[in-house]
């Protein structure tokens, strides 16, 4: 709301009789979390329908684990979409929250069934 600030308080010089008209606009805020980066975040008139984003991209952990995106949850836990972007009417205040699933030691393991596979392999072809 710090933007609109400016806008409450306005000086006028008036030389004749005017008729001043306020005109006011209800605006819901959107906020938007993401472990990464992210747009939407703002206020928002009523009935708007915003756009938000996330990169999505899988990301590998420090520990070798992947971080995969999840999809977007509202406040309640419930998912409201499943791709890294997506849009929402403003018909209230919004916030949504970009999910990642954790697999650690996922490169790992992949490796080890990989070899383990190829040396069952090996063995195999040698007992023939």
């Amino acid at each position: 709301m710090e933007r609109w600030v400016n806008l409450i308080n306005r000086v006028i010089d008036l030389r004749s009789d005017t008729n001043l008209q306020a005109i006011y606009v209800q605006q819901y805020e959107l906020t938007v979390d993401s472990s990464f980066p992210s747009s939407g975040d703002g206020w928002y008139d009523q009935g708007t329908t915003v756009s938000y984003s996330t990169d999505a991209r899988p990301r590998v952990t420090d520990s070798f684990g992947v971080m995969i995106f999840v999809g977007w949850h509202d406040e309640n836990g419930g998912m409201v979409d499943s791709g890294g972007s997506g849009s929402i009417v403003m018909d209230g205040p919004n916030a949504l929250e970009a999910r990642w699933l954790t697999l650690n030691y996922l490169i790992p393991s992949i490796v080890l069934v990989l070899f383990g596979f190829v040396y069952v392999f090996k063995v195999t072809l040698r007992g023939r």
